[in-house]
């Protein structure tokens, strides 16, 4: 990945006083913590599966309590 400005076209992430550069830097620091959490998951012994099951047990249960 390259400078903001370099980002994607087509981010769809747009409120009000934001820019899209703003929402990529967002993402792109969400993609950043992703990959620190899924590299210290496999450190640890958490495969791929596990994590993805765990993550989708995480958002139904925020999705019941209508967090999503």
């Amino acid at each position: 990945m390259g400078a903001l400005d370099e980002g994607p076209e087509d981010v769809s992430f747009q409120a009000e006083g934001y820019g899209k550069s703003t929402f990529f830097r967002i993402a792109e620091e969400g993609a950043d913590v992703a990959t620190m959490i899924a590299t210290i998951c496999n450190a640890v012994g958490v495969d791929d599966k596990t994590r993805f099951e765990a993550q989708a047990y995480v958002n139904k249960h925020n999705q019941e309590r209508g967090r999503l």
